[in-house]
């Protein structure tokens, strides 16, 4: 239902969200994944049943509703919430499609494993505040494409600054998983800060994630321990 405002006294249209695909739209461009939820992009129900309808002469032509946030938290909240109704009317419904879309997840087995490396040593206690958040946003982008991209390219321009023998022909990488956890650093220490701003910084990082490098016929385990 919608009112007229935040006290929901009058109500204005009432919308089955099981005629509806709920999407974001930002004028018809695509939109970058960190900026799905800004102020100026909608969440957009467009009707689902408008073509068979027409064509029977059955209804009018039924415009898509566009719903803004001043609050982009809440919008996506709201995003959420609605692919979950629309969950439970798919459940009811078999024969409505396409089914609404699943949000990309992360293994709960990683977060427990960030977890226990948190608390598994003294070494821990200084720096356990940035690598909960180093690690929290890792799981948050460990399963997309793009952060799959961004190793990949690297390790391309890497491999192409690389003499190969005659004999060897060009080294493609054909899949990069990026493993199951980040980095940890611990004991960090200030070594020098000049007057220039210069500064140098030392700290332990370790690393037992399993990056993994798919090539032609070979699979390459990194197991990297600094």
């Amino acid at each position: 239902m919608l009112y007229d405002d935040s006290e929901q006294l009058q109500v204005r249209h009432v919308i089955s969200l099981s005629h509806h695909v709920v999407s974001i739209y930002g004028g018809g461009e695509e939109i970058a994944e960190g900026e799905l939820y800004i102020r100026r992009n909608a969440i957009c129900l467009t009707r689902r049943d408008v073509e068979p309808a027409l064509k029977h002469g059955h209804a009018s032509l039924s415009k898509p509703f566009y719903l803004f946030s001043e609050n982009c938290s809440e919008k996506e909240d709201f995003y959420f919430a609605l692919l979950r109704c629309q969950e439970r009317a798919s459940g009811d419904d078999p024969t409505m499609e396409p089914p609404p879309p699943s949000p990309l997840g992360f293994n709960p087995a990683h977060v427990r494993l960030l977890v226990q490396t948190l608390y598994s040593s003294e070494e821990q206690y200084q720096t356990k505040w940035i690598n909960a958040i180093l690690g929290r946003l890792f799981l948050a982008l460990y399963k997309t494409p793009d952060l799959e991209k961004f190793f990949k390219n690297k390790i391309d321009k890497k491999i192409a600054r690389v003499k190969k023998p005659a004999f060897l022909s060009d080294v493609v990488i054909q899949k990069v998983d990026v493993g199951e956890s980040a980095p940890f650093i611990t004991n960090p220490k200030l070594r020098e800060l000049n007057a220039n701003g210069e500064s140098i910084v030392e700290a332990n990082v370790s690393y037992t994630g399993g990056f993994n490098i798919v090539g032609p016929q070979v699979l390459h385990h990194l197991y990297i321990i600094y």
